[in-house]
Parts: structure tokens; C-alpha cells; sequence
């Protein structure tokens, strides 16, 4: 059956299989591992979540990272960025966005979302996701494009 949804309303969900589940999100498991790192772990046979967000702030965490396949986010409308963390130094490479862009977040990578102006976008987010806590004075930045 056709459906049409508001991904701001709406939670979506891609099951092992391929197939979309409308009106639900993989509901997370949480845990804080050995390290102080915040895991959320998808329910068995969901592979990733989708949806919609509207930010008017950057991410409050240290960064996050999908340990189990790329993250995309797709900006609707506003202003941000995402900003990298490389791992061969402390400094991040702040990726810019303009509406009806995207951008791939690699498998493994943390990163996190630095809004600019109020911001809307779509994500789909793969497996597990390690979230690190509270931003404790934030990386210098490398701009990109």
C-alpha cells in the first residue's frame, strides 16, 4: 500500500530486509559502556531509522559516530554544518551545508551538527550509535565544502 508521510510526524524504520516501516522507529536500547560512552543499540531486525528534525541549536553531545554504516543528512532549509572529527588530530573539519545538499558520514567517524541559523533536515541513521556526553570546549575547525 502507497502511504505518504510527514517525516516530522511520522517515525520511519528499514528493517534487515529492505523493508520500510511506517509510523515506528527502531526503538533504541540504551547503555553506558566501560568508557563513559553512551551506546544505543537497535532492536533486532531493524537496520536503520529515518527522520526529520528541526534544530535551532548544535549538538549538546561531544560527538557521535555509527559504528555499523554511513549516516546521511539531507538539509531541507536553514543553515549548518557537520563537523568532523579526524583521527589523526584534535582539530575537526567543518563540513558546510546548503539547503538541499547532503552529506555522508562516514562509517566509524564522529561527528556532530553545528547549526548556524534554525535548521531543518532528514537523516538516516544505520545500526548502533556511540554518543560521547557534554560538550567540554569544542574543537577548532578546517572549513570544507
Amino acid at each position: 500500500m502507497l502511504r505518504v508521510v510527514d517525516p516530522f510526524e511520522t517515525p520511519l524504520s528499514v528493517g534487515e530486509n529492505g523493508d520500510v516501516e511506517v509510523g515506528q522507529q527502531g526503538r533504541s536500547t540504551v547503555r553506558t559502556g566501560d568508557d563513559g560512552v553512551i551506546v544505543a543499540e537497535l532492536p533486532s531486525g531493524v537496520r536503520a531509522n529515518v527522520g526529520a528534525v528541526r534544530m535551532s541549536e548544535s549538538s549538546k553531545h561531544r560527538g557521535e559516530r555509527h559504528p555499523e554504516g554511513d549516516e546521511l543528512v539531507y538539509l531541507i532549509s536553514g543553515a549548518m554544518g557537520v563537523s568532523f572529527e579526524r583521527s589523526d588530530s584534535h582539530d575537526a573539519e567543518l563540513v558546510t551545508l546548503q539547503p538541499g545538499q547532503l552529506v555522508v558520514v562516514p562509517r566509524g567517524v564522529w561527528h556532530r551538527l553545528v547549526v548556524e541559523e534554525p535548521s531543518e533536515l532528514i537523516f538516516m541513521t544505520p545500526g548502533r550509535t556511540e554518543i560521547r556526553r557534554g560538550a567540554q570546549g569544542g574543537p577548532s575547525y578546517s572549513s570544507a565544502r
